[in-house]
């Protein structure tokens, strides 16, 4: 096989993919739109004709390429302010933007009559600053007094130590990259994907099948292009390079990330499949998820700080030299002008034989086929008299609780994932966590928050049965008695999470007497009700038609069901009795009236159109 003809087969199978991801992206509208015209055409009961392929819309593109847009413009303003936050710190000065500074300084260095106030007003002029409490801002007042000071942001020193906090940040942007690209990402780490294995039964050869993954990986990476790019270049400028440069600067370093992380990615789950037991690889992606988020709340809690580098960022930064690691490459390119022109070629070349060392190295463990380990799919079964009589009266309870027991990724997802929504939250918007604990009454909005995302994954209760929902659905019991148990389950997930939060609550914050109880009976009898009309929502609009288990319940349904959940903590929070006791019969009569409503719609879930 010549060199022409691998390259084209890379060029073809990257091709394959890239363009399967788009479709992915636009399918789910593409979807809906030919189903609703579907469902008017056969509205008379007869089975409308298949109606020619339609010029597909920009429609999806458009709303993407508005998303990508906004996205940037976040990242570029975060990132100058955490430029600004980086050198306060390596100044040793208040966390206070540059160009608030300067002018406080310039006040003080004239101090003609009403200097102090006007420092004060300049300083003001730093929404950050601005949104502190009382005692803070005069704690930056009183630093401010006390040095009076310009900032030289080209001192060598002061360059060392900022590149050591960026490159700490990068350190864990890489961190979350690699995490979530093999939790995330996959729907199954332990397995292939379709078209994996339907490509590895082409006359292909294995270099140019895992090159063709690489890239794929490389390009599909848009935490690594949204992320680094912007912030290398925002640096860049910050320091006094020039747009284009730093431009092409930050480009560069996306690239590199992104075809190291590509690499890595492709490194670690082939070695896992071929050595690895099923159950083994899906607990790995439990933990690696885990940690992905757990990284991204801290990235969130970084470049989003108000007011000051969090303490723990200083003290992880300070702890290494970050800076000289492959990961803190781009920041010394970025900040050490005199540094860069063999630091960013560096990064390239390292990225480009690691990349090339990982093809051949999965090239050679695939040589005897992509999963060659026994007992994937093994895991152990309970056993003993009573067991099969327990198994039977639990019925669809006691299936779904054995595979959160045996699925750890699923676990995570349904009950972790939740919990660091709730952190992202609080991390994102500080002023909703001041708020959120000023007193016992304000933290059970907390605690009904922390249920309310549990139920979340309970949206997706029967789109988590896959392929097998039609056994569910020809079993001698009617599907909607059948997911009955999935209620109960979802009911004690989100009850036990709330209970939790207020035991948390009650031992961390003073007792404020009779109206505790109220607060606590409201959010333990709501929340099996909100349970209820999750699960029902949930099953109302699932599509068991859908390829992507991701794509079976639709954006809407999860928009109505937080609709639903802000009414009920907006009446926990403000409400008084008779508010509360109407909203408990309200979600009680709809949760009645929508599952009276589901015993009708789910006999006909795979039938819709012979349903009267």
């Amino acid at each position: 096989m010549t060199r022409i003809d691998v390259g084209r087969q890379v060029r073809l199978l990257l091709a394959l993919g890239v363009r399967r991801w788009f479709n992915r992206l636009s399918g789910g509208m593409a979807a809906k739109r030919n189903a609703k015209k579907e469902r008017r055409a056969g509205a008379d009961g007869t089975t409308p004709p298949r109606p020619p392929t339609a010029r597909r819309r920009a429609t999806v593109g458009v709303i993407l390429l508005l998303a990508v847009g906004g996205w940037l413009l976040q990242i570029v303003l975060f990132s100058w302010q955490f430029g600004d936050h980086a050198i306060a710190v390596a100044e040793g000065r208040p966390a206070v933007s540059e160009h608030a500074w300067e002018q406080a300084a310039t006040t003080a260095r004239w101090q003609s009559q009403g200097w102090e106030a006007q420092m004060r007003r300049d300083l003001n002029s730093d929404p950050t600053v601005a949104e502190l409490s009382a005692a803070e801002r005069e704690h930056i007042y009183a630093e401010a007094m006390r040095m009076l000071v310009g900032n030289d942001v080209y001192d060598p020193a002061i360059q060392q130590h900022v590149a050591t906090l960026v490159a700490a940040l990068l350190a864990l942007i890489a961190v979350s990259v690699v995490a979530m690209s093999l939790s995330l990402s996959n729907t199954d780490l332990a397995r292939p994907d379709w078209d994996e294995l339907w490509l590895a039964a082409l006359p292909v050869s294995n270099q140019a099948l895992f090159t063709a993954r690489l890239l794929q990986y490389a390009l599909l990476n848009l935490m690594v292009w949204l992320l680094v790019p912007a912030i290398v270049a925002v640096l860049a400028v910050r320091f006094g390079m020039y747009w284009l440069p730093a431009l092409g600067l930050g480009l560069a370093s996306g690239a590199a990330w992104a075809v190291t992380a590509a690499a890595l990615r492709l490194l670690i789950e082939t070695w896992l499949r071929q050595r690895l037991a099923h159950v083994r690889i899906k607990n790995l992606q439990a933990a690696l998820t885990i940690v992905g988020m757990g990284t991204m709340v801290a990235i969130y809690a970084v470049m989003l700080a108000h007011g000051a580098l969090p303490g723990w960022f200083i003290r992880v930064a300070d702890a290494l030299p970050w800076a000289h690691l492959p990961t803190g490459w781009a920041a010394r390119a970025a900040l050490l002008p005199g540094e860069a022109m063999w630091w960013w070629p560096t990064e390239l070349l390292v990225a480009a034989l690691i990349g090339f060392i990982a093809v051949q190295r999965c090239a050679f463990w695939s040589r005897g086929g992509l999963i060659v380990h026994d007992g994937t799919l093994s895991a152990p079964r309970l056993s003993g008299p009573n067991v099969g009589r327990a198994w039977r009266s639990m019925q669809v309870l006691g299936k779904d609780l054995t595979l959160l027991r045996r699925d750890r990724s699923l676990l995570v997802q349904a009950l972790v994932m939740p919990l660091f929504m709730v952190g992202l939250q609080l991390t994102v918007n500080p002023n909703l966590s001041h708020a959120a604990f000023s007193g016992f009454h304000a933290a059970t909005t907390f605690a009904v928050a922390l249920g309310g995302w549990v139920l979340t994954s309970a949206l997706s209760a029967l789109a988590f049965e896959g392929q097998a929902l039609w056994i569910l659905a020809v079993a001698p019991l009617p599907l909607a008695h059948a997911i009955r148990g999935k209620v109960v389950m979802w009911a004690a997930f989100a009850t036990g999470y709330a209970a939790l939060g207020l035991l948390v609550i009650a031992l961390l914050m003073p007792w404020p007497g009779p109206q505790a109880f109220a607060d606590v009976v409201m959010i333990l009898a709501g929340l099996p009700l909100l349970a209820a009309l999750a699960v029902g929502l949930g099953a109302a609009a699932t599509d068991p038609q859908a390829t992507s288990t991701n794509r079976r319940v639709g954006i809407a349904t999860v928009y109505l069901y937080m609709l639903v959940l802000g009414l009920f903590s907006l009446a926990v929070n403000q409400g008084g009795a008779h508010e509360r006791l109407a909203i408990l019969i309200i979600l009680s009569v709809i949760a009645w009236a929508l599952w009276q409503r589901l015993r009708d719609r789910l006999a006909y879930i795979f039938e819709p159109i012979d349903a009267p």
